[in-house]
This record gives C-alpha cells, sequence and structure tokens, in this order.
C-alpha cells in the first residue's frame, strides 16, 4: 500500500545551547589613608551591568561587571562606604553545527558579601548567574498522510504548543532629575545606590516588541547630623525593538539588563536632587502558538502495518506568575529599628516529582 504525503513547513527557533553558569568573585578594597580604622562591615550592595554577549566562530563570550560598595563602621563610630568595580566574563563553546547563531543571555547578582581582612582591607565578594541561551533557525518538515483507503484507519490529533519564533535587541538612554519630597531630609553623603528593572507591559504590534517598564532607584544617605535615611524612585519608561518581519498574534518575552548606572548628586553639600545616569539592554523574544498535526494511531485491516517514527525534542514555555511570602528573619542581637533592605535572587531550583515540576527560588536578604 502506498500512502501520498502531504508536507506542511514549520520554522522555529531550536535551542543549541542552554546553560547557568555561577560565578563567586572577590576583590581586595583597600581603606583610604584619610579614613579611620575599620570595625566592621554592617552592609553590602552591588548592581550588575552586561557589557556585551556575543556570538561567533562557534563559541559565546559574554564580559560584565558589578558596581560594587561596602558600608563599614570605624572604631571611631563614623560609617563610611568603600566602593569597586569587580569584573567578570564568560566563555562557552558551542555543538558543532552550521547557520546562524542568535543568542539571549541574563546575568542576575546573587549575593553580595564583604567582610574586613584587618583594619585597613576589606575582602568584597560576588556571586553571579549568567544564564545563556543560544538558539539556531530551524526548518522542520511535517508529513500529513491522506487517507488511502477504507482498510486504512488513522487517529489524527493536534498538539497545539508554544514555541520561539523570533529574537531582538534594544539599547536606549535612561537620563533623568530624581528630587527628594520636601519633608524628607537632604542629602550630605550618597552611601548606596543600585537600581533594579522590572517589565510591566508588553505586546507584539506588527513588527516591534513594544514593552513599558519601571527602573527602581533605592537610595541609602546620611544627613547634615549623620543620621541614615533611605528612599526609593519609581522611572517609568516605555520601549520598542524591532524584529524585521511582521509577528502579530505572538506574545513577547522581554528581559532588561544595565549596561550603565550611575547616580550623582547635585552638589558635594547638601541638596535634595540626584543626577540618574543609565543605559538599559532590552531582549525580546517572540513566542507563538503552533499546531503540530500528528498521527497516534492507526490500524489496518488487510494488511500489516509497520510505521515509521521519529523522536522530536520541542521546548516550551513555563508559566508566568506573581507570588507573596511572608520571611521571618531571626537574631541574636535586639533591634531597635529598621534602616534599609535590599534583596537578591539566587538560582532557581528545579525539582520532578511524578508529574509536578517544583520550583524553588532562594532570596539573599539584607536588613540594616
Amino acid at each position: 500500500m502506498e500512502l501520498i504525503l502531504q508536507e506542511q513547513q514549520l520554522e522555529f527557533l531550536s535551542r543549541r545551547l542552554g546553560e547557568t553558569i555561577l560565578l563567586e568573585q572577590t576583590a581586595d578594597v583597600i581603606v583610604p589613608d584619610s579614613y579611620p580604622d575599620a570595625e566592621r562591615v554592617v552592609d553590602a550592595y552591588g548592581t550588575l551591568l552586561l557589557h556585551s554577549a556575543e556570538c561567533s566562530g562557534g563559541s559565546i563570550y559574554v564580559s560584565g561587571s558589578v558596581q560594587a560598595g561596602a558600608i563599614f563602621v570605624t572604631e571611631e563610630g563614623e560609617t563610611e562606604c568603600l566602593k569597586t568595580t569587580v569584573p567578570f566574563s564568560v566563555r562557552k563553546e558551542l555543538p558543532a553545527e552550521k547557520g546562524e547563531c542568535h543568542l539571549r543571555c541574563k546575568c542576575t547578582l546573587r549575593s553580595v558579601d564583604a567582610r574586613p581582612l584587618n583594619s585597613r582591607k576589606l575582602l568584597l565578594r560576588v556571586g553571579i548567574a549568567c544564564c545563556i541561551t543560544a538558539y539556531g533557525t530551524q526548518v522542520q518538515r511535517l508529513c500529513a498522510p491522506e487517507e488511502p483507503s477504507e482498510n486504512l484507519q488513522l487517529r489524527r490529533m493536534e498538539l497545539p504548543i508554544q514555541m520561539p519564533l523570533a529574537l531582538c535587541e534594544k539599547s536606549f538612554p535612561l537620563n533623568e532629575e530624581l528630587e527628594l519630597p520636601s519633608e524628607q531630609p537632604q542629602v550630605s553623603r550618597l552611601l548606596k545606590c543600585v537600581g533594579r528593572l522590572q517589565v510591566r507591559e508588553q505586546k507584539i504590534v506588527g513588527s516591534k516588541a513594544v514593552f513599558k517598564g519601571t527602573m527602581l532607584v533605592h537610595c541609602l544617605y546620611t544627613d547634615r547630623n549623620e543620621k541614615l535615611h533611605r528612599y526609593d524612585w519609581e522611572e517609568p519608561f516605555s520601549q520598542y525593538a524591532e524584529f524585521g518581519e511582521d509577528r502579530e498574534g505572538a506574545d513577547v518575552q522581554t528581559q532588561l539588563s544595565f549596561a550603565s548606572f550611575e547616580v550623582e548628586p547635585e552638589s558635594h553639600v547638601e541638596c535634595n536632587r540626584l543626577f540618574l545616569s543609565a543605559n538599559l539592554l532590552a531582549q525580546c523574544m517572540a513566542v507563538g502558538e503552533r499546531r503540530l498535526p500528528l498521527v497516534d494511531d492507526a490500524y489496518c485491516t488487510d494488511a500489516l502495518l509497520a510505521p515509521r517514527w521519529e523522536q522530536w525534542e520541542m521546548y516550551g514555555k513555563l508559566d508566568s506568575q506573581s507570588f507573596r511570602e511572608t520571611v521571618t528573619a531571626h537574631s541574636d542581637e535586639e533591634v531597635s529599628s529598621v534602616v534599609d533592605v535590599w534583596a537578591y535572587c539566587d538560582e532557581m531550583q528545579r525539582e520532578r516529582d511524578g508529574d509536578t515540576l517544583c520550583l524553588r527560588l532562594p532570596l539573599h536578604c539584607y536588613v540594616l
């Protein structure tokens, strides 16, 4: 019996490499001669910057840095801050496959820690997670047999699956003036300033990935009386990136990274205004539903049926949800007040129990 096959062509992005690389970088920070001896470290912080992510010549190269700092108390009871830049880089070899490589990279800061080595030197340690995914364009040909005769019965089905279709990226600056409200004490010394990015809305309009987001700018500073204060600003922004062809009807997944991040006071004396200068990188991926025609069973009444089949791996996307949890911390010391709080997300842990996939996200929470 001869079957007449109808071919359907399916084009999508196939994952060639998907890996998360964990790094730990350290740096020694010298206490300047103008500072008194350091007695203890009370806080450490950092903002991760992604400088480049390239895919060429059969390898992937990612480089960046962490703008890190440590806040410590001197022997004279004064609060001081030391800052440094901690560089990092990752190189991975790609499987020996031909074709163009499309790279999607997300680097996050897992933790920041600092401790005094002696009264004139601090050790600063940062934990980094680099999630690297390389895609290659793949064309898959699917065969859909027609009904050859009454003696051959086919049971058909269509399998809906979300597939990555295209990638694009956009770099853009964000420059703002951050002003404290009148009831907030003015800035005498800026000790700590970190940023966090969040996507609020995203959609595809024609060939454009349109997204709106918010940059959270978190500052810890002292007033003229050397009292500590904190304040947060939320700066909204909206941008779009070009896919190059119409992707209407697909969903978009946007991830944001800092390429640079600087916050400076208006003056070196007291002021109520800060100048923000940042460059952001948005990486957008179009994800669309495709329906795969399958023959999941066949029965022949007058002949022996010997089907040929092949295994084909597909990658879909996980659901996106929001949760709120209450965390209780226990300390041996009595707490009179909470001055500052900041948290870093660690690498997600995945555990499978039968048909259930459990995702755990550790948090490193810093309380001053």
